[in-house]
């Protein structure tokens, strides 16, 4: 977990330094299901591009990316993922720079899907986990700094969540297009026909679970969820989720050509 400078916020007990580990673990959870799920997209898509010979994974492959226990297990983990982060907001001690840091990292990603795609195939990341990790913290960082009383500031976040809440449910309803123009997929609003090549989280069906998790923090914020140090693995890859999941598409891509060699 990061301190005042890093990525994270420093998710603490009230005694002290004692650190919220059953947060960092259950993040770390997420990221590493997510970095699983990566790593068969990029062999999926290695495979259909280039068979070589790895070509007998493919229908495994197939049946795997295109299942509907993928869809639900992905929704049901970033969903865990943003209201986990929402949680640890209330810890943060400067979201501000963190939300600026996060945006960064969201420009990184886009570069160097950018760059992969350019050369090898598709998997542009424009609206991804990141992108709206920075936006919600970026909008959190705004309402902390408003002149508010506590109950007034949970109010305001309880006002987002049912906003995202009825976004959400619109969206999924309507599933509105744009005819040859990704310019409002931060709205929920992909470009028609569009395929995500990696993947593709819309504020528009994650922001009710981030300012969930925002609420929960107000609550639980002076509670200790306790400092095991069961799952050191996890709690690793929570307290560093965001550099981790900044470094993992490209070091998958490099690994999977390595393979291929």
């Amino acid at each position: 977990m990061l301190t005042r400078r890093g990525l994270h916020p420093a998710t603490e007990t009230t005694v002290g330094a004692a650190r919220v580990r059953l947060l960092d673990i259950v993040r770390g959870l997420c990221v590493a299901l997510m970095l699983l799920d990566h790593f068969a997209l990029f062999f999926f898509k290695f495979y259909y591009l280039h068979g070589n010979g790895f070509i007998s994974l493919y229908p495994t492959l197939a049946s795997y990316i295109g299942s509907g226990a993928r869809q639900a297990i992905r929704g049901i983990v970033i969903s865990v993922f943003f209201m986990v982060s929402g949680i640890c907001c209330s810890y943060s001690r400067n979201n501000l720079r963190r939300g600026l840091l996060l945006t960064l990292f969201a420009g990184f990603i886009t570069l160097i899907t950018f760059i992969i795609t350019a050369t090898a195939y598709n998997c542009l990341i424009i609206c991804g986990v990141i992108h709206c990790y920075a936006i919600f913290t970026l909008i959190y960082a705004i309402i902390e700094r408003l002149p508010l009383k506590s109950n007034r500031r949970t109010l305001l976040c309880a006002i987002l969540l049912a906003i995202f809440v009825i976004w959400a449910i619109v969206m999924g309803a309507v599933k509105p297009t744009l005819d040859g123009s990704n310019a409002l997929i931060f709205l929920g609003v992909p470009a028609t026909g569009y395929i995500p090549p990696l993947e593709y989280a819309s504020p528009a069906f994650v922001g009710w679970a981030y300012f969930a998790g925002v609420i929960i923090g107000f609550r639980f914020k002076k509670i200790s969820f306790g400092s095991s140090a069961a799952f050191p693995v996890l709690s690793y890859i929570g307290r560093h989720a965001a550099v981790i999941y900044l470094i993992h598409m490209p070091l998958i891509y490099a690994f999977i050509r390595l393979l291929a060699l």
